[in-house]
């Protein structure tokens, strides 16, 4: 019997046919090697798979399969993710800070703050003064209130009017009290001035500012001077006394002009000594701001030293006594302090209140009242890696790249470092990790040449006055400079950019100049560049103490 036959037969059965697949049943057997028969259905198109999938993707086994274990498990790398930047970042931040402390150098804002003295000896607590410091936490608004009667009292101890361009010693212009006067009198809407001289007219009505001026010079003999002020709060720091001091340097130099005008010279002296007293009060601030006005108060302070000179009104003792105070004033030291300051108080405040999710100091900081300010409270959430890394990124901004722009032991300062430092900072790749580098980065280039020229000028001073102290003694300027040592200074100071001696050259009518080369680099023979003639243009030409324009009266 065939195989055909025999599966046929026993196929016929009911129960058999049951078990037996349908070919087999019929009875029709494919050869072994025989292939399957082509699908007669097309291939699914790109929509159906996409149905398909959509079928799929929203399905309730699929959406508990994602709750339940996708999810977790992306959350936990998420959070995997975060921990390992965190280790990364604060890793980075502490060999960074580890290796710098192996070299000397400081990170705590506390190592910068001048310390307590007693209230007895200190100018800062002169009555005037003080009450600018009262300041109380208010809790409702989250903000630093200041004490208004004290401020009110204090912005009336002296004038505020203030005139500008009345005078350039830049430019070799004498001081001008004409359009001080003016102001003073169109502040008091005074329409029936008597006529005269500007000088004693001046005088008078300063005298209605003399109980300030007295309170301050009273205080000037204590042995320290400290404002209270709140470093702790870094950015948010508030400095009430800054324009209070802008007003009594202003106030005494228009008096030292009016007492140089009428040969009034002991006077004189007293008031451009109180200029660089009030100046020097503000050397102990790690503040860029506080030393910028530092600077400012300085420039008026040599005016008047400026004016002495050319008027030929100071004598040697008063001169000899201006070269100490000239002495005391080391402006790339400053800058050197300020950068510090900038660093520790400012930046590194600011990331230490993120880190440590400091609510109260964030909305200080942010200048903000509400509770639930989106930048005050946003940046306690932002990844502390993050934090640590931009950190990290602004601290190795100000020590590789601007303090090097100023050399305080070599006393040179170093204009292609700070082009370097500029196009550092301009072209620097935002991310997340030094986002923060542009936003609080000051722009040191025009603060570092600030420094330098102020530097310059008061090197030029110390100078002038060892060079009116020659004429005094031997009756004319000397041919050369290095004749001035050792008998009226001890050591020539030189060019703060290129090293070199400063020039000097003597002049007609025993008239002389002092310059060094400037922002450039370039030996422009004194010659001093002008920004619309109105202005000094520090990048070109050269820094100069300059003879008068023209002839100046005695």
């Amino acid at each position: 019997m065939s195989v055909s036959n025999y599966l046929t037969s026993r196929t016929s059965k009911p129960c058999v046919k049951k078990l037996l697949p349908r070919r087999f049943a019929s009875g029709i057997v494919p050869p072994m090697n025989a292939q399957p028969a082509p699908s007669s259905q097309p291939p699914p198109s790109p929509a159906g798979r996409f149905a398909r999938f959509t079928s799929w993707l929203f399905r309730w086994q699929t959406f508990k399969w994602v709750l339940f274990c996708a999810m977790p498990c992306m959350l936990m790398l998420l959070l995997l993710l975060v921990w390992f930047e965190g280790w990364r970042g604060r890793r980075a931040w502490e060999e960074f800070r580890t290796g710098w402390e192996a070299k000397g150098e400081k990170f705590d804002w506390r190592a910068l703050v001048p310390p307590p003295v007693p209230d007895e000896e200190n100018f800062g607590k002169t009555p005037l003064l003080a009450g600018l410091f009262n300041q109380k936490w208010d809790p409702q608004s989250k903000q630093v209130k200041m004490d208004a009667a004290a401020q009110k009292r204090a912005d009336a101890a002296f004038p505020k009017w203030s005139v500008r361009n009345t005078g350039g010693w830049r430019f070799g212009v004498s001081t001008d009290l004409d359009p001080i006067l003016k102001a003073h009198l169109d502040a008091e809407k005074i329409t029936n001035a008597p006529a005269g001289p500007p000088a004693p007219l001046l005088l008078a009505a300063l005298e209605r500012y003399r109980p300030g001026l007295d309170e301050l010079t009273a205080a000037s003999k204590l042995p320290h001077a400290r404002y209270d002020i709140r470093y702790e709060h870094g950015a948010a720091t508030l400095l009430p006394h800054l324009g209070v001091l802008r007003s009594a340097a202003r106030t005494f130099h228009y008096r030292a002009a009016a007492h140089l005008a009428l040969g009034q010279t002991d006077a004189a002296l007293a008031d451009v000594k109180m200029q660089f007293y009030i100046a020097r009060t503000l050397r102990s601030e790690p503040l860029l701001i506080s030393q910028l006005v530092h600077i400012a108060l300085l420039e008026l302070a040599m005016q008047d030293v400026w004016d002495g000179l050319v008027m030929r009104r100071w004598s040697d003792a008063h001169l000899q006594e201006l070269q100490r105070e000239l002495a005391h004033e080391d402006m790339l030291a400053s800058f050197d302090f300020a950068i510090r300051g900038e660093r520790d108080i400012f930046s590194n405040v600011f990331f230490d209140a993120i880190l440590a999710g400091d609510r109260e100091q964030l909305r200080m900081l942010f200048d903000s009242g509400e509770s639930n300010d989106v930048s005050a409270v946003g940046m306690r959430f932002m990844p502390k890696g993050w934090i640590y890394q931009n950190k990290l990124a602004v601290n190795q901004m100000f020590l590789e790249t601007t303090r090097p722009m100023v050399d305080v032991k070599a006393r040179r300062v170093f204009p292609a470092k700070v082009a370097a430092s500029d196009a550092r900072l301009k072209t620097m790749r935002t991310t997340p990790y030094n986002i923060f580098c542009k936003l609080l980065f000051p722009a040191f280039s025009r603060s570092a040449q600030r420094f330098a020229t102020m530097q310059t000028a008061v090197d030029q001073a110390f100078l002038a006055c060892a060079l009116e102290r020659h004429r005094l003694a031997k009756g004319q300027l000397p041919e050369k400079i290095d004749a001035l040592v050792p008998g009226f200074i001890a050591q020539l100071p030189r060019d703060v950019v290129n090293g070199q001696p400063i020039h000097y050259r003597r002049e007609a009518d025993d008239r002389f100049v002092l310059w060094s080369v400037g922002w450039d680099g370039k030996d422009d023979n004194g010659t001093i560049a002008t920004k619309g003639g109105t202005s000094v243009d520090y990048d070109k030409g050269d820094w100069t103490w300059p003879a008068p324009v023209k002839p100046t009266k005695k």
